[in-house]
């Protein structure tokens, strides 16, 4: 991986989890925290955020942190 690359995998997993705060206060929903994961893989293009993207989100591993795979 090149530091440009990094960089767009580090953008990419700051930006949701921004929107997984937003989510967890009920501040988006979760058809618009779909929406924005989608916009954000176009617009980032992660390695490994393209491959998760395949993975089944739904609304209880969300909250509950079981895809918490952002940076603490």
């Amino acid at each position: 991986m090149n530091s440009k690359q990094f960089d767009a995998e580090l953008m990419y997993w700051i930006a949701l989890s921004i929107a997984k705060s937003m989510r967890k206060e009920e501040v988006i929903t979760m058809e618009e925290y779909n929406q924005i994961d989608t916009i954000l893989l176009e617009k980032y293009q992660p390695t490994l955020g393209t491959l998760l993207a395949g993975k089944v989100l739904n609304e209880e591993n969300l909250l509950s942190g079981k895809l918490d795979l952002c940076l603490k």
